[in-house]
């Protein structure tokens, strides 16, 4: 079976005030088009485009252009969270952190 998606989270990270999200995701199935990734904090979450462009990244998947790299902040109340980012047909990563106040 071929693969039609891939990606990779570089990083979870806190920031004061929120989450810090860093990596990559494609659809292999439409590569010229920046995909979503989905984020849950605690099984509730969003979507968020992968539209970072990459300069290596042509080069590692070639024909799908720079377009589909991630750096999202996402805002949260002080707290420990667990968070799961999705890209377009598997879990990514998963990390429990702790956010401070900003």
């Amino acid at each position: 079976m071929a693969v039609s998606a891939a990606g990779s989270v570089d990083s979870i990270e806190s920031v004061p005030g929120g989450v810090r999200l860093r990596g990559w995701s494609v659809d292999l199935t439409t590569p010229k088009s920046s995909s979503y990734i989905w984020v849950n904090f605690d099984g509730a979450g969003g979507a968020y485009k992968a539209d970072v462009p990459l300069s290596w990244f042509d080069g590692y998947y070639p024909g799908s252009g720079p377009n589909h790299g991630f750096d999202v902040t996402i805002e949260k109340p002080a707290g420990t969270y667990s968070v799961c980012v999705n890209g377009t047909e598997k879990l990514l990563a998963c990390k429990t952190l702790t956010v401070t106040a900003p």
